[in-house]
């Protein structure tokens, strides 16, 4: 009898919590040391997970509860993130970030003025609590996610900065034991490393929304209708008849109108079958116009109301 052959499915999922290559690797660690996943594949710029696996060793939802014990959401990669989802997102961690940044401003007034030489016996009994503060409460969430990492034998960003948080509050501990201990000074390391993983966490989560917006942005551009040179002549047809016969329009999300506006002389079929440089000239300014939009310039919203979208 010949070997059995396996029953290989497929685990795909968008993950919300990613913030650089390290989460990529984490992930793909945990699911490595698992029976049953044959093959792990993870995007940070999407924020995709795919995975290959024998549901006869491991089920899906193994799989799932794995990545939401690391601190990862999990949504349907079929359904596009609403803008209102991911402005709570930000919302969210940009209020971390905020509580964390006042606990270290107020801990940098005490740093500057123990070193202008004002030092006062209860700086250090001021600090604790400001260390416990921002370690337990906006930074709770990367504990979470390190405690995770730590069980599974993988080491991480999140191990390694809580490592250097811990050191910080374990010293301030033991110099209440060691007479003219810098025991502010250990406090002070732990509420500025913890603020420190919160802000590259928002500023990674600023990036990719951002860029995500932006994308959506420019994808709402794309017209109904395509010209399509057929016999020698331009010919006017709608995008879903096109993609009904099976054909592609090169320059779909380009509008003729529209390129005039930000400057551009395009050819006649500017909105086909676009010339290869014409095509590559006509996306750039499109992701352009996207990205200036989205720093305030308003040059979409100035074409559409030329074009009298809105």
């Amino acid at each position: 009898m010949g070997e059995k052959i396996k029953d290989i499915s497929k685990f795909h999922v968008k993950i919300g919590g990613m913030s650089c290559s390290f989460c990529v690797e984490t992930i793909k660690k945990a699911y490595r040391k698992q029976k049953g996943v044959e093959n792990v594949n993870v995007s940070l710029s999407h924020e995709e997970l795919l995975i290959s696996y024998d549901p006869s060793k491991i089920s899906r939802g193994e799989l799932e509860k794995t990545l939401t014990d690391l601190g990862y959401t999990i949504t349907d990669p079929r359904k596009v993130k609403a803008f209102e989802e991911q402005e709570k997102e930000l919302r969210l961690a940009r209020k971390r970030l905020f509580i964390a940044g006042t606990f270290t401003l107020i801990s940098l007034i005490f740093m500057i003025l123990m070193w202008s030489g004002i030092r006062s016996w209860w700086f250090r009994w001021a600090m604790l609590p400001l260390a416990l503060a921002t370690m337990f409460g906006p930074g709770w969430p990367i504990k979470k996610k390190a405690w995770q990492s730590l069980k599974r034998g993988i080491l991480n960003q999140h191990i390694l900065l809580e490592l250097g948080a811990f050191s910080g509050l374990i010293g301030g501990f033991v110099g209440f034991f060691m007479p003219g201990f810098p025991i502010a000074d250990f406090f002070a390391v732990s509420v500025f490393v913890t603020s420190y993983h919160l802000l590259s966490g928002w500023v990674s989560l600023l990036v990719r929304t951002r860029a995500s917006q932006a994308v959506q942005k420019l994808l709402d551009l794309q017209p109904k209708t395509a010209n399509v040179i057929q016999n020698g002549k331009e010919v006017v047809k709608k995008i879903e008849e096109m993609a009904k016969e099976g054909k592609t329009a090169v320059g779909i999300g380009v509008n003729k109108e529209l390129m005039g506006i930000i400057g551009l002389g395009i050819p006649a079929a500017a909105t086909g079958l676009l010339h290869p440089v014409w095509a590559m000239i006509a996306m750039a300014a499109s992701v352009g116009t996207v990205l200036l939009n989205s720093f305030g310039i308003p040059v979409i919203s100035q074409a559409k109301r030329k074009l009298n979208i809105l």
